[in-house]
């Protein structure tokens, strides 16, 4: 399928005076500089079916490797019926494009938030998926609702549960992102950080039991005095050098961890070489707002790969 797009992108329109195509005679041998080329797409309230059908077969086009799908409270689980809002997607309407990104050379990483953005939500909107629905489901939120209380069994019963369904949907896959970012309700203390490593290896012992690996993004593990930059503005929200060093150091090495850093503007980034020198596969995961932004981190990936 990989061949057939690049044949597609050799398609010109004619340059007599009746409208055509050509294609230039040719032969083509390419080879991936990066093996692992994922793009990251949210189904958020607003997203209609075929948006994501749109995007799909652009990511396709692309010829990248691998899709996250991480739906934003718009797909209905059977465990639980307040984790989607009432115009959510079901399965059955969501299958149909699981089976066309396949067919384009697509494969599928399940994604649900397994810490923070607990809300199924960013935090400027106030909104939260569960609690909107159900005041009386607190119990698996943290005091402010923002984080899952992952201390709690049921909890950690419901996640897994979530994760059984959705691999289930998705099918065959290498990984599942677990996500894990902007934890703000996390105090970091010693206990709480034992908590949350031996809760992320849990699941990444349980998922490479079923050949999947772990992805989750990187800022809580990381410290941003220790690599302050005007230039890169990196996204740090560990408590402290020595939290972020703790975390990193309990912390299963199986884990990808998936860099973010949406306002760095220059390679190489200092952030995937901590990963990257400490032992983590590494993503390196820019944002669609600036060109300078995804330069750096191709490069970066260039480089360090």
């Amino acid at each position: 399928v990989h061949g057939f797009f690049a044949l597609l992108d050799r398609i010109r329109m004619t340059d007599g005076e009746e409208d055509g195509t050509q294609i230039d005679a040719f032969e083509l041998r390419e080879t991936p500089k990066m093996k692992n080329r994922m793009v990251h797409f949210c189904i958020f309230p607003e997203t209609e079916l075929w948006e994501l059908e749109r995007f799909i077969r652009f990511a396709g086009a692309l010829r990248y490797s691998h899709i996250v799908l991480e739906f934003w409270g718009m797909l209905r689980y059977d465990v639980m019926g307040e984790l989607a809002w009432k115009h959510a997607y079901s399965k059955e309407e969501i299958r149909p494009l699981i089976a066309l990104a396949k067919t384009l050379g697509l494969s599928v990483i399940p994604m649900f938030n397994h810490w923070g953005h607990a809300t199924a939500s960013r935090v400027v909107h106030g909104k939260h998926v569960v609690l909107d629905q159900n005041p009386a489901l607190a119990s698996y939120f943290s005091e402010d609702g923002w984080c899952w209380d992952i201390r709690r069994q049921k909890v950690r019963a419901l996640l897994r549960a979530v994760r059984r369904e959705l691999c289930e949907l998705c099918g065959e896959g290498e990984y599942f992102h677990i996500g894990c970012d902007e934890a703000y309700s996390f105090d970091g203390t010693r206990e709480s950080m034992d908590t949350v490593t031996d809760f992320i290896n849990e699941v990444t012992a349980e998922m490479r039991a079923e050949g999947r690996r772990v992805i989750m993004w990187g800022d809580m593990l990381l410290f941003r005095e220790a690599h302050f930059n005007p230039q890169n503005r990196y996204a740090c929200l560990a408590r402290s050098s020595e939290a972020a060093k703790y975390l990193r150091d309990r912390l299963d090495h199986g884990v990808v961890i998936a860099d973010w850093q949406y306002d760095a503007v220059n390679a190489p980034l200092d952030t995937a070489k901590v990963f990257r020198d400490e032992g983590f596969d590494t993503l390196i995961c820019p944002w669609d707002r600036s060109h300078e932004n995804v330069r750096a981190c191709l490069d970066t990936a260039e480089e360090y790969a």
